[in-house]
């Protein structure tokens, strides 16, 4: 078994991690890549062989926006990405759906991360449900 990764992944790897495979390892990797940066942040903050693993997701987003090392104004994205995780996490028929994608984009601010030059050099798309669910991760990691 490799080791487990705890440094956060670039931009590129991140959005590979977005264009492969099916909507369940797809939904899996962004959200686990979210949280491998959620704890990447408390770390510092925390004692040694402390469990900030065992934190709910949205509280360690909490946390680190008390921080000021996050925006609230995204809670209400990150709230629907951990939502969109459980869903795949339960059910073994999950699949990434239009009203999943327009629930995600709507939870996000009116705010244009989308103007960061290294996010739309990219080649990620967003014409399918998978690729605007994709789309609204991405915008969280950056």
């Amino acid at each position: 078994m490799p080791p487990k990764r705890s440094a956060p992944p670039t931009l590129d790897e991140f959005i590979s991690f977005a264009e492969r495979g099916d909507d369940l390892s797809a939904v899996l990797r962004c959200h686990l890549a979210l949280e491998v940066v959620l704890n990447g942040i408390l770390a510092p903050h925390t004692p040694r062989g402390s469990e900030i693993d065992r934190l709910p997701f949205v509280a360690k987003f909490d946390i680190c926006t008390m921080l000021r090392r996050l925006d609230v104004r995204y809670r209400p994205g990150w709230v629907v990405a951990n939502r969109i995780r459980n869903g795949f996490a339960h059910d073994l028929t999950a699949m990434v759906t239009e009203q999943m994608a327009g629930d995600f984009i709507s939870a996000l601010p009116k705010v244009n991360p989308l103007a960061d030059e290294r996010f739309t050099e990219s080649k990620l798309r967003f014409a399918t449900a998978r690729e605007k669910v994709s789309l609204c991760y991405s915008v969280l990691f950056i």
